[in-house]
């Protein structure tokens, strides 16, 4: 975290975190073949934060808001792009974020159509993170 932060400064950093990020963090872990060294110490920066839990009407709403924009489907919201197809991790990450009104940190660019619509977006490369 405070890498991150040194990287980033302290402005985007709000101490939250998906449940569903974590889900996906502690599986890439595994499929990367993380040592126990890296995978104590990703635990001990997550027990730090405060996991967001999705299990919430907002949440399942927001989500289906920002599901059918990408799709250009939006019954009210007018794209002005091609329809996106976003994972649905992506989908429950960003509904999460923009109930939760955090600034949603990221190297994936497939959030990018969301920014300042339903959440405001940090997208940064991993060189960024290398020594």
């Amino acid at each position: 975290m405070e890498r991150l932060q040194a990287k980033l400064g302290s402005q985007y950093l709000e101490d939250f975190i998906s449940i569903v990020t974590v889900a996906e963090i502690r599986s890439l872990a595994i499929q990367f073949n993380w040592g126990n060294t890296r995978i104590n110490k990703m635990k001990e920066v997550i027990s730090d934060l405060s996991i967001l839990n999705i299990n919430s009407s907002d949440i399942v709403d927001r989500y289906v808001e920002i599901d059918c924009y990408s799709k250009r489907k939006h019954q009210n919201l007018v794209s002005n792009f091609s329809a996106i197809k976003m994972g649905k991790n992506d989908l429950w990450i960003a509904a999460t974020a923009s109930v939760h009104q955090c600034t949603l940190l990221t190297m994936d660019l497939d959030f990018n159509h969301l920014h300042d619509r339903f959440v405001d977006i940090v997208y940064f490369e991993s060189s960024m993170f290398r020594d």
